[in-house]
């Protein structure tokens, strides 16, 4: 969904990567290698630009929103199915894309049918940028 200038859904993931907890939502590790969630580690955003595609696109575009925030995970156990099997657990966080504050005030780029290939093979490598002449 979006709303004046923003965008703002759930981003669903196998796992949270342990780097995104320290480095984005701010947990820290203890001598003992345990990640700890603190309260004041909640009263700063970081901000991150995500960067993803849509599975089943057929064109495969390419996205990146700019300045994202996101809600610290779910908390989820995994679940045993009807044939005793365990179903596998997601965890879910809510992300939040607003302009970037400087001059620009780009929200969101996505490539299309004419980017060049070397482009989209450099999609995931850095931050793009656009660039206008």
């Amino acid at each position: 969904s979006y709303g004046q200038g923003s965008y703002s859904g759930d981003l669903e993931v196998a796992r949270v990567n342990e780097d995104f907890l320290k480095d984005v939502l701010g947990y820290v590790e203890d001598n003992d290698k345990i990640l700890v969630e603190s309260s004041s580690s909640m009263q700063t955003t970081t901000y991150f630009a995500l960067l993803f595609q849509f599975e089943g696109d057929q064109r495969s575009t390419q996205h990146c929103l700019y300045k994202c925030s996101a809600s610290r995970p779910d908390l989820a156990s995994q679940t045993t199915g009807e044939n005793g099997s365990i179903e596998p657990q997601t965890e879910t966080l809510t992300i939040t894309a607003v302009p970037r504050v400087d001059a620009d005030k780009y929200i969101h780029i996505q490539t299309q049918e004419t980017t060049s290939t070397a482009v989209i093979e450099a999609w995931y490598t850095a931050v793009p940028t656009p660039t206008f002449s």
